[in-house]
């Protein structure tokens, strides 16, 4: 595997791991909120914590499916 695509496939696991490690944060905190029901959230917090464990799981799904397309064509 020629340099360029062993620097691409690394930058997608890069972010693969920032992304897993949004998610993991923000569906603690959800579970959190949840869990202990904390009397001091704002009742925008919830869906907006939501919002981004959606759009980070959305972007993470996204990047194992382009590495995966690029590592089966190299």
């Amino acid at each position: 595997m020629d340099k360029y695509y062993e620097d691409k496939i690394s930058m997608k696991l890069d972010r693969i791991s920032w992304y897993s490690r949004y998610v993991d944060c923000f569906s603690r905190i959800l579970n959190d909120y949840i869990e202990n029901g904390v009397s001091n959230i704002s009742p925008c917090d919830i869906p907006n914590l939501s919002e981004l464990l959606a759009g980070f799981s959305k972007r993470l799904n996204r990047k194992i499916i382009e590495l995966k397309s690029d590592w089966e064509f190299r």
